[in-house]
């Protein structure tokens, strides 16, 4: 089989902007360095036709960036005409006005891209609550084989325990849109088993045309410098443990904060060793101000809230005596968060917050010295001693995550599953190239 051509119709694709156009750039890297003929569009918010350009230096082929949405309304009265009328769309489908309008705009130049030929497979990408591609793509007759990626689970009805939203009528009208996406893509990719069984559960027929894809671990070195004075926080103290990206909604670090005030308390010499740095927006309700004051006066806590690029982040991950992942508290997590990937290609321990039901889980095994739940302060507090215990015998090495996971997420592995669903989809709608 000859490389099939590729359309990437991605709602995200800024590597700097969003977990989702992380996990797409990578995707669109995979597919180049393939020798797969590629054409992308996007209408990534975050981004522009030029600085995509200068994020993505490697990638030289034809690259659409159109807008959706229109500006909002500057006249007060003119905002509230429409924010009514945004209200109002619900009705029809479960969702807003404006998010319908991007929608059509989707098909709009979906239709265009498809129609001008040069295509024999069509890539949607969804993540979060941008699934416009996926949703304008069960409006046409995309006439090549359509493969349809799940980043999250959708819509918010359908996400796990804490975030799930109730099941309004709203949300049971984008349920039976997302349910015409299961049914009519050719194919459907997730970044994780537990994401794939969440999603199409046991039914036979999306099953057979389900591939897991995970997330790549490998890419191009970031664009840009990073932030020496950041990163320097960091190198400061010997014992370092540092967390990457947004903290957001459910992901908290109070039990975190409340562990960490404990074990810096035991002994004035963990007091000055120690440092966690939380780099990255908090969108969360604050900690409490007792336990996070003194631990910012004595340097354990640095929070820097603002975004921080990857090139930054990278060398935060580099220097950090071990990364630390935060989910939301709950049964199980679907949820495969893409900084996970450079935690695991980095090497080092990771002291990940998380479920016992969770792709992080999963991929570092249940028997992970260091997975504690995200609430637990007396199983984050256990593992800070281990990790502790660990630097002090020079043996960080022992709380390393099995090298099989990173395997798992290798441009080999991730390659060859790419490889097999492309040519799986081929194969079942009769369009071999």
């Amino acid at each position: 089989m000859t490389a099939p051509r590729v359309l990437l119709a991605a709602k995200r694709l800024d590597p700097e902007a969003s977990s989702e156009g992380i996990c797409t750039a990578r995707l669109l890297q995979l597919l180049v360095d393939r020798d797969v003929e590629v054409r992308v569009v996007t209408t990534d918010e975050a981004a522009s036709a030029a600085s995509l350009r200068d994020a993505l230096p490697w990638y030289q082929g034809p690259l659409e960036h159109r807008t959706t949405l229109s500006p909002p309304p500057r006249h007060p009265i003119a905002r509230r005409v429409r924010s009514v009328v945004d209200g109002a769309g619900v009705l029809i489908d479960g969702h807003p006005t404006w998010y319908r309008r991007s929608v059509h705009a989707w098909r709009s130049i979906l239709d265009d891209r498809l129609r001008s030929g040069g295509v024999d497979v069509l890539v949607t990408r969804g993540a979060g609550g941008g699934f416009e591609p996926h949703l304008a793509t069960v409006a046409l007759d995309p006439g090549v084989a359509w493969i349809a990626h799940y980043h999250d689970p959708w819509p918010a009805s359908r996400w796990p325990e804490p975030y799930r939203a109730p099941r309004t009528a709203a949300l049971r009208r984008q349920e039976r849109g997302h349910e015409a996406v299961l049914a009519r893509a050719d194919a459907l990719t997730f970044p994780s088993a537990r994401l794939r069984d969440w999603v199409v559960g046991d039914d036979p027929v999306l099953r057979a045309k389900s591939h897991v894809l995970a997330h790549l671990a490998e890419g191009a070195p970031p664009v840009g410098p990073p932030d020496d004075a950041l990163v320097r926080t960091v190198a400061e103290r010997p014992f370092s443990l540092v967390h990457t990206g947004t903290l957001l909604r459910h992901r908290r670090v109070d039990a975190l904060l409340s562990a960490l005030a404990r074990f810096v308390a035991a002994d004035p010499r963990r007091a000055r060793a120690t440092r966690l740095v939380l780099a990255g927006p908090d969108l969360t309700d604050p900690p409490p101000a007792e336990v996070v004051g003194p631990l910012e006066a004595a340097g354990v806590l640095h929070r820097h809230r603002d975004r921080v690029g990857r090139s930054t982040a990278a060398a935060l991950v580099r220097d950090a005596t071990a990364t630390v992942l935060v989910e939301a508290a709950g049964p199980e997590s679907p949820f495969f968060p893409a900084k996970l990937t450079d935690y695991l290609a980095a090497g080092g321990p990771v002291l990940a917050l998380t479920p016992r039901e969770s792709v992080a889980s999963d991929l570092m095994g249940e028997a992970h010295p260091l997975r504690v739940a995200p609430d637990d302060d007396e199983a984050i507090l256990a593992a800070l001693e281990r990790l502790w215990a660990a630097h002090d015998a020079g043996d960080l090495a022992a709380l390393g995550v099995d090298g099989a996971a990173r395997d798992a997420l290798s441009a080999d592995q991730v390659g060859a599953a790419l490889d097999g669903c492309l040519g799986s989809v081929l194969a079942a709608t009769g369009r071999p190239v």
